[in-house]
């Protein structure tokens, strides 16, 4: 249910906060957290909701649509958007409400990522080279022009829809595949939403592709695209905190993970039961009593298709010590080996997250997105 809060209220309350600056100069976000809650509330489905169980914005009231707005003017961090049935990314976001132009992604990233599902299942374990990822999707699920392809694959690239894990690197593939030309207008486009996007990081996950490909090329990089590097490399550094002082790190953590369905969770000790279900409840943001029960809602929330769920053993050297169970390859919980109780350390797409503010989680957070091989 949603906090009962003054939607015109919040609406002032936000329209007097100061918006971000677009460009090289961005202050801090304030924290919105609560106010996304109490309008848009988590729901069943977990990380994944906004695949399973989205956010319809043409049945959003005048007042919860404005709100949405300001929150993308406002560009709140760690608001669990996904759990919220919204997308990962504020630039997704912002075009989802029509305040940015579409990108040819949101037309098919639904199929695209039902394709990269079904090719990691395929293809991603074998010791052999599956076939070239974009020509089985084109084949497959959708074709469209080498522009767009290379637009699709910069997103990609970009998170606009969260991780998708890929192979194949075809973004340096599909950057080969257009003309010099249109190279150098991909280029140029990239600079300009690099510079004026509200999304951190957008230059770090998308710059180096870009460098890359017009290397491989042996061709020159637009002047626009690396005046944009320089500006925005001077201005990080300029506000690049001080470092904390180096800690030891304990060790080298490895990950042993291994494929599970139900029949092996159901084979498995009690123990490791319990702890399945904790995962479980913290990824779909529902409690289920059995892991029939997990299987029956999986079904029914993916029309049939099957979640890539793993166990791990994190061992640091030789000595096992913790376990983890993912879902959809990067999202899981991790656990003292042997334990159903968290260890306040979890994973939200291919990144370690705390979730108390205990000193050794944070390190432990740290040492764990070190050495993860995934």
């Amino acid at each position: 249910m949603k906090k009962k809060l003054d939607p015109k209220a919040v609406i002032r309350e936000l329209e007097a906060m100061p918006k971000l600056v677009r460009g090289p100069s961005r202050p801090l976000a304030p924290p919105l957290t609560e106010i996304r809650e109490a309008f848009f509330p988590s729901r069943s489905g977990g990380h994944n909701a906004y695949v399973s169980n989205p956010v319809d914005v043409r049945a959003l009231s005048n007042d919860e649509r404005r709100i949405l707005e300001l929150l993308c003017e406002l560009d709140p961090e760690g608001a669990s958007y996904p759990n919220a049935g919204l997308p990962h990314s504020i630039r997704t976001r912002r075009r989802l409400i029509g305040l940015d132009a579409p990108s040819v992604i949101d037309e098919h990233w639904r199929a695209l990522q039902a394709a990269l599902d079904e090719y990691g299942r395929k293809f991603a374990n074998r010791t052999k080279p599956g076939p070239p990822i974009q020509a089985w999707i084109a084949e497959k699920y959708f074709d469209v022009s080498p522009e767009e392809w290379l637009e699709i694959w910069t997103e990609v690239a970009a998170c606009a829809y969260g991780n998708m894990a890929t192979w194949d690197r075809p973004l340096p593939h599909a950057a080969a595949a257009v003309s010099p030309k249109a190279r150098r207008a991909w280029a140029e486009k990239w600079a300009k939403e690099i510079m004026t996007s509200l999304a951190v990081g957008l230059r770090d996950s998308v710059a180096p592709h870009i460098e890359d490909a017009f290397r491989a090329a042996n061709e020159t990089l637009p002047a626009s695209f690396v005046a944009m590097t320089k500006v925005k490399r001077a201005h990080e550094k300029r506000e690049k905190p001080k470092p904390a002082p180096k800690r030891k790190p304990l060790g080298k953590w490895t990950f042993r993970g291994k494929n599970m369905d139900l029949r092996d969770i159901v084979r498995s000790s009690l123990a490791k039961k319990r702890q399945f279900l904790v995962a479980a409840k913290k990824y779909a943001g529902e409690t289920f009593k059995t892991p029939k029960a997990f299987a029956a809602w999986e079904t029914k929330q993916l029309d049939g298709d099957v979640i890539d769920l793993r166990f791990y053993t994190i061992a640091l050297g030789k000595k096992p010590v913790y376990e983890m169970w993912t879902f959809l390859v990067d999202n899981g919980t991790v656990f003292p080996i042997g334990s159903h109780v968290p260890s306040g350390v979890h994973m939200i797409q291919g990144d370690f997250h705390v979730e108390d503010k205990r000193p050794e989680s944070k390190e432990l957070a740290e040492e764990l997105q070190r050495d993860v091989p995934f």
